[in-house]
């Protein structure tokens, strides 16, 4: 009862705006679940996604696959756990709290929303698939961990350069890892 009158207290921010934010940040999340589950099975779109599975099935070389098997390894769950790990380990050793909870934030929200969102939209993965996924297609995890974790360690990297032509290869290298690591989940067929 207590906490029902706290949520409606219009005298602090906790209270009735906090209440009022929530209620539309998880409306808007619905909304764009909806819209992206329509979106992603629209027939264009699963027509596209099955022709682009089935060239590139076509295309692939021992050797590409071999590469993007071991940039996809980059974005394994344990490695990224045990990565993960050691960074938070080597901040607190350095005392470098500032981005401690940025990064658990980044990793765990876009962790725990791509499990989430893979469980809504429930989509197969490509038959064309060359290593066996026992978890839905989309989203993509790699792409995601790729995206809120590598991402964040490319920025902290670069925050802490003062020559511009470092922070340039640091942001292309960045780049370059993030798209590649995304990419090779469809070169490997494991997603559309």
């Amino acid at each position: 009862r207590i906490f029902l009158i706290k949520r409606f207290d219009n005298s602090k921010l906790s209270g009735l705006h906090l209440t009022l934010a929530f209620i539309v940040f998880i409306s808007l999340l619905l909304l764009l679940f909806g819209v992206t589950e329509d979106f992603v099975e629209q027939d264009f779109i699963v027509q596209i996604d099955y022709w682009v599975a089935k060239n590139i099935a076509l295309t692939r070389t021992e050797l590409v696959v071999n590469f993007f098997h071991s940039i996809t390894s980059f974005g394994n769950g344990k490695f990224v756990f045990v990565l993960f790990i050691t960074i938070l380990i080597m901040m607190i050793f350095v005392y470098n709290y500032f981005w401690l909870l940025p990064l658990i934030i980044s990793v765990g929200g876009s962790m725990s929303t791509a499990w989430l969102s893979k469980y809504f939209f429930l989509r197969l993965r490509p038959i064309e698939a060359l290593f066996i996924e026992e978890s839905p297609s989309f989203p993509s995890g790699h792409a995601t961990i790729a995206m809120s974790f590598y991402a964040v360690l490319f920025y902290l990297l670069w925050i802490h350069q003062n020559s511009c032509n470092i922070r340039i290869i640091i942001s292309f290298l960045g780049s370059t890892f993030v798209l590649l690591l995304a990419f090779s989940r469809i070169i490997i067929g494991v997603h559309y």
